[in-house]
C-alpha cells in the first residue's frame, strides 16, 4: 500500500485497499498468527500474511498517524534487528504506544 501511494498517489492507494479489504471479507480465518504449514495453500495464506496484515497495519497508520506509525516501525526495527521476533513482542510495542493493537487484528481474522 505504501509503495503505490508513494509511486502512484492516494486514489490509486485507495482503490487498492478497497479491493484488498473485499478480498479480507470474502475469507475468515481463525488464527492469522498460525505456521506456515497450517494454511491450506498459497492463496489461505497470501490472504491472511500479505492482504488482511497489510490491511491491519493501515487501520494502526490512520489511527496514530504517520509520525508515530513510522517512528514505533524504526523503534520495531531497531530493537529487534538480527533477532527472532513472536507476535507478542510486536503487539507489546503498539500496546505500549497506547494502540489496541489486538482489536484491530481481531477486525482481520
Amino acid at each position: 500500500i505504501l509503495y503505490f501511494e508513494k509511486k502512484y498517489g492516494d486514489k490509486l492507494a485507495k482503490k487498492l485497499i478497497d479491493n484488498m479489504e473485499l478480498q479480507a471479507r470474502s475469507y475468515r480465518s481463525e488464527d492469522i498468527f498460525k505456521p506456515v504449514t497450517g494454511y491450506s495453500n498459497s492463496i489461505e495464506y497470501s490472504l491472511n500474511v500479505y492482504t488482511k496484515g497489510a490491511l491491519a497495519f493501515h487501520e494502526v497508520r490512520k489511527e496514530v498517524g504517520d509520525k508515530v506509525f513510522f517512528d514505533t516501525l524504526k523503534e520495531y526495527y531497531s530493537t529487534y534487528m538480527h533477532k527472532n521476533v513472536s507476535s507478542a513482542e510486536f503487539v507489546k510495542l503498539w500496546n505500549d504506544k497506547g494502540v489496541d493493537i489486538d482489536k484491530i487484528i481481531k477486525e482481520y481474522k
